[in-house]
């Protein structure tokens, strides 16, 4: 199978109760193993920014489900590339929530304030692999 990486980020859809992260979470995960996807998800700030890595096939349908959730927004394909191997084997989706203890990787962002949409590939690459 050929493994791909995806990163986007995407905006909270304003008056979208954030509770429901813990339901776009549970959904993930029992939908990832099924379709071999693996990855993270960092929320903070209304903002995602989000790692998807799997086969083509499934990485591709499930951003297309993402583009069509009416919680999300602004969504910003941020890199699409191939890969030998995965960087997050074990996690199905891992969700990590941006909070005062996790700031200092920040200094990703340009302004150093969380705006994944803002990062290029490398660097959104860099800051997720913080949290592995």
């Amino acid at each position: 199978m050929q493994l791909v990486r995806l990163i986007y980020s995407s905006q909270l859809k304003a008056n979208t109760n954030p509770s429901e992260l813990a339901q776009i979470h549970n959904t993930a995960l029992s939908h990832n193993p099924k379709n071999g996807i693996t990855g993270t998800l960092v929320f903070g700030d209304d903002r995602f920014i989000q790692y998807i890595e799997g086969g083509r096939k499934e990485v591709n349908h499930l951003f297309h489900r993402i583009g069509s959730d009416p919680r999300h927004e602004e969504i910003t394909l941020i890199d699409f590339s191939e890969i030998m191997e995965r960087e997050f084997e074990d996690w199905n989706m891992k969700l990590v929530l941006l909070s005062e203890s996790n700031q200092k990787v920040l200094r990703y962002s340009p302004n150093g304030s969380f705006e994944p949409s803002r990062m290029s590939a490398d660097t959104a690459l860099h800051f997720l692999r913080q949290f592995r």
